[in-house]
């Protein structure tokens, strides 16, 4: 949770991720609009969750609910055979979720974040059962250095 300072709009044409682009200071934004936020501690906030706004305390705690729930919902953890999938979003999770069910494969995890140690031994354990099922599927992460 975060107070938002400011939010800004790409100019028309331009790609907003290029460092020389030009953003115009807006009040309001609609859904689909690519938007740069200016708040404190956005560093924390991870892509592509959902961004609600709340002005009471009993307001804040309703969207954390919501937002809880959302994210419950994309995550998997059954804790038996399957991938591990880790994407740096949740929109680029639930694509890879979605394709892969759709496939019928079988899903051990799904988070978002990089692979850590803990992926690569979930993963490794299914290898004498299965070794198609000892894959980490990643999207847009990075790999631990060791």
């Amino acid at each position: 949770m975060t107070k938002v300072r400011a939010l800004f709009e790409p100019m028309p044409l331009a790609e907003m991720r290029e460092k020389k682009a030009k953003f115009t200071s807006v009040k309001q934004v609609i859904a689909a609009t690519g938007v740069k936020i200016s708040a404190p501690d956005i560093d924390k906030v991870i892509a592509g969750m959902p961004l609600l706004s709340a002005k009471t305390q009993e307001d804040i705690e309703k969207a954390k609910d919501l937002v809880q729930k959302e994210v419950q919902e994309v995550l998997i953890e059954t804790g038996m055979e399957g991938i591990v999938i880790k994407a740096d979003n949740i929109g680029s999770l639930e694509a890879m979720i979605k394709i892969l069910k759709e496939k019928n494969a079988m899903i051990r995890n799904a988070s978002i974040g990089n692979i850590t140690k803990k992926d690569i031994a979930d993963a490794e354990s299914n290898f004498e059962k299965d070794p198609l099922n000892s894959a980490i599927l990643g999207f847009n992460i990075k790999l631990p250095i060791d």
